[in-house]
């Protein structure tokens, strides 16, 4: 019998960034990469000619409070510990096991840019991030209107740029867009109905 030999530690890869991008209420069969017969989606299409694309997704809540906290978590909605406190609100309790936390620890710098709703509504989302916040002041919401995705990526950017090579990045952008209401673009003219502003 030959004594057993030593479990062979196993080489951990290089670390690499992180982006997450969550276009809320963005639905699949409304891109034309899904087959959807109006050019509606160049961007996308031509971004996932480079990637795997997963045809089939699922979410854990038809609504943002409970899936960002089950994607941020890694948890189903029935083991998350959170108060309701009435309405749309939701207050994630401290302590949450978040993606985030473990990443600062493992020395990413973590940044989260969400959105008015959010901040207002959904406390204790953004636990772990060492920048939880908007691009723009939440007061301007109102004012802010149809510039809510071009501010979003114009802060992304800017913190890819900011952020030195060697400092690994956990990114996540929340894009709102395409909740109502909805506007034409004179670029993307499809109609008038509420559909083709969609």
């Amino acid at each position: 019998v030959l004594p057993k030999q030593p479990r062979a530690r196993k080489k951990r890869g290089p670390k690499h960034d992180i982006v997450i991008l969550l276009v809320d209420a963005l639905r699949p069969g409304r891109l034309s990469l899904s087959g959807y017969k109006r050019k509606t989606s160049p961007q996308i299409d031509a971004f996932a000619k480079e990637s795997t694309w997963f045809k089939n997704a699922y979410t854990t809540a038809p609504s943002t409070r409970f899936a960002m906290a089950s994607l941020f978590t890694g948890r189903d909605v029935r083991r998350l510990r959170y108060r309701n406190t009435g309405g749309n609100n939701f207050d994630l309790l401290p302590g949450a096991p978040t993606i985030a936390r473990r990443l600062t620890e493992a020395g990413y710098k973590t940044v989260g840019y969400t959105v008015t709703y959010v901040m207002q509504h959904n406390r204790g989302t953004g636990q772990g991030f060492s920048q939880w916040t908007m691009p723009w002041a939440l007061s301007d919401w109102k004012q802010i209107g149809v510039q809510k995705a071009a501010l979003t990526t114009r802060a992304v950017l800017g913190e890819l740029e900011k952020t030195p090579p060697g400092q690994r990045l956990f990114l996540f952008a929340h894009y709102f867009c395409t909740h109502a209401p909805y506007r034409k673009d004179p670029a993307h003219d499809f109609g008038n109905r509420e559909s083709d502003r969609y």
